[in-house]
């Protein structure tokens, strides 16, 4: 009895071509060789290995990606480019990461020859078109060129000359978190921040693409570091990473975010408080995903404990490697973690106030202010190293009678702890309404 053999994924050589050609004749030659440069990775290895997650804590597999990349090939030339009646190559209702998480090793070999066919599919959807041509992207969007489908990542024409930065899509940073290429749109504080706690002291950061929006901070963040740079347009930024971070003020978010043509593949990651994911999904469709979040300043030294809802493998890689992520239970409950944060300059107006009393007192200016920065900077470091509730760590910084205890009576006398509530309520009602 002769066993069944064990199929594998069969040898690819690569097309050769010229290096320099007309546009149209090239962009179909490097899209060509990038395909077969997929497929020669794939020689020689089995349906198991191909559904292999190999790099964890990722689940993205050889499989899931044969199976990805035959759904891009019919969505951006059958059913944008060529507007043929056809349905999508899986059912939507089964969600957007059908293609990576449903896998079946035994079908790998089936999986793997529909890719083949799509591809050359595709190419007959895509012969005879010129540069020139336009479709539909989405109702509200102007008609984009059809060379963009030609072109994987970058929709701007470019000398063939030109060289272009390489695009790791996937890689691992030395202290074991799982990295992607970002796109910043907006370059402001929390931008920089979020920026330098990916790249200083990093041995092998991740590529960082920034609007040119502030361009001065921009360029200071180029000049630092050698994986950012600065592109010539929002759109720039968005054809050059899948995932996008939007960290402009929330008022001109509609506006940025409709100028935009988003793909499947992005993740948006909104830095904007109060806007909610529906606005969110409107603006930036047809990207694949859509998360909000709360990074703060301290990631600048990867210290930045960020609030974020859904949760999203990108964009937990993204805050674990500043410092940490929470993802709350509902969307909803993202705008207490908002509100919380809206105390930061109530708490430093209230340590003023405790320099400015010891300055009435007597204490020179200086030292009152270094005093209290270094008192309430030590307590911080206790906060972050206890790991019971913070009103046991209130009962062990005061004693029955003592100074503590009656500084802190006082306030609640006063009514303190409910003009707090009833500040706190009132962010939570604005953030709501908005």
């Amino acid at each position: 009895m002769i066993a069944a053999m064990t199929w594998t994924a069969p040898e690819v050589t690569r097309p050769s071509g010229d290096t320099a050609a007309d546009e149209r004749i090239l962009l179909p030659s490097l899209l060509a060789w990038h395909r077969s440069t997929f497929l020669h990775k794939l020689a020689g290895l089995t349906g198991e290995q191909l559904a292999q997650a190999s790099v964890p804590p990722s689940n993205m597999t050889l499989l899931g990606l044969i199976r990805h990349l035959a759904k891009v090939e019919r969505f951006w030339f059958r059913l944008r480019y060529a507007a043929q009646d056809i349905e999508p190559l899986y059912d939507p209702a089964l969600g957007k990461d059908h293609d990576f998480e449903v896998l079946d090793a035994a079908k790998a070999e089936e999986a793997y020859d529909i890719l083949l066919e799509e591809i050359r599919l595709a190419d007959e959807a895509a012969a005879g078109g010129s540069l020139d041509d336009t479709f539909d992207l989405r109702p509200r969007r102007e008609p984009v060129l059809a060379a963009h489908a030609l072109r994987p990542h970058d929709r701007r024409i470019r000398p063939p000359q030109r060289p272009r930065r390489p695009h790791p899509r996937t890689r691992r940073r030395p202290h074991g978190s799982l990295t992607m290429e970002y796109g910043f749109i907006g370059a402001g504080e929390i931008t920089a921040a979020i920026v330098e706690g990916l790249s200083k002291d990093i041995a092998d950061p991740p590529s960082i693409f920034l609007s040119p929006r502030s361009r001065s901070v921009g360029q200071e963040l180029s000049a630092r570091f050698a994986n950012v740079e600065v592109r010539d347009s929002n759109q720039a930024v968005a054809d050059s990473a899948t995932t996008i971070v939007l960290a402009v003020r929330p008022p001109i978010a509609e506006e940025v975010l409709r100028d935009l043509t988003f793909r499947p593949d992005h993740v948006l990651i909104s830095a904007l408080a109060g806007v909610p994911l529906a606005r969110l999904r409107d603006w930036a469709a047809p990207a694949g995903e859509v998360v909000r979040s709360i990074p703060l300043p301290p990631a600048a030294r990867r210290q930045s404990l960020t609030a974020m809802y859904p949760d999203n493998p990108r964009a937990r890689a993204l805050f674990d490697s500043i410092g940490g992520s929470v993802v709350p239970a509902a969307e909803k409950d993202l705008d207490v973690f908002s509100g919380a944060t809206a105390t930061f300059a109530a708490h430093l107006d209230y340590l003023g106030t405790i320099a400015a009393w010891m300055t009435e007192q007597g204490i020179e200016d200086t030292t009152a202010t270094t005093f209290t920065s270094h008192i309430f900077g030590q307590l911080g470091h206790s906060l972050l190293e206890q790991s019971g509730s913070l009103e046991t760590l209130t009962g062990k910084h005061m004693t029955p009678g003592g100074l503590n205890e009656q500084f802190l009576t006082e306030l609640r006398t006063s009514g303190v702890p409910d003009t707090v509530r009833q500040a706190l309520d009132g962010i939570l009602a604005r953030l709501r309404d908005k």
